[in-house]
């Protein structure tokens, strides 16, 4: 586990991890080299509290790759009132891994990335109460280029409240496009 900029873990009852802080890409004014973060390369880290990653006026940015990472509480991206807060998972079947939460809320400034990095799976969030959809909220797919057509689950989740503002999906190859039936 790497982090720079803003990390707080309370006391034992109830751990609480926040991530943000000035210079993240995609802040105004520009980005810094040394930008907010939370990476979790391997290993395993829980948390019976929440996790946040943008919160009031900070913005940040967390990667998740491989090993296990379990939020107690709410896996909260985009909670700040300014900037964009981004949650991405990296793919490309890097090991057995678990990502799970209790809830799941994406807010207005938060964007949540599925990047399969050119390969054949990426580790969906599992959440067991509600997944909670901001207005505003944005889910990006990356680098799709091995997928074959057919349905891919991002989100194993309880009840659902909203919907993503803005969704994109870049790098799928041809054999996942549909053609159209009609002639020009």
């Amino acid at each position: 586990m790497k982090a720079n900029g803003v990390l707080k873990v309370s006391n034992g009852v109830n751990v609480c991890v926040v991530v943000g802080g000035p210079g993240v890409a995609g802040a105004p004014g520009g980005s810094s080299s040394y930008p907010s973060y939370y990476s979790h390369e391997d290993g395993d880290f829980s948390t019976t509290g929440d996790m946040v990653i943008g919160t009031n006026a900070l913005s940040g940015q967390a990667f998740f790759e491989k090993g296990n990472l379990i939020v107690g509480g709410s896996l909260r991206v985009g909670a700040q009132a300014a900037g964009l807060s981004q949650f991405k998972i990296n793919g490309a079947g890097s090991g057995v891994s678990s990502l799970g939460a209790s809830r799941l809320e994406v807010g207005s400034k938060g964007k949540l990335v599925f990047d399969y990095l050119g390969g054949y799976g990426v580790l969906p969030i599992s959440v067991t109460n509600q997944v909670t959809l901001s207005s505003g909220s944005t889910l990006a797919v990356t680098n799709a280029t091995a997928l074959q057509a057919g349905t891919y689950t991002l989100i194993n989740g309880g009840a659902l409240s909203g919907t993503f503002t803005t969704t994109s999906i870049s790098g799928l190859p041809s054999t996942c496009l549909r053609k159209s039936n009609t002639t020009l």
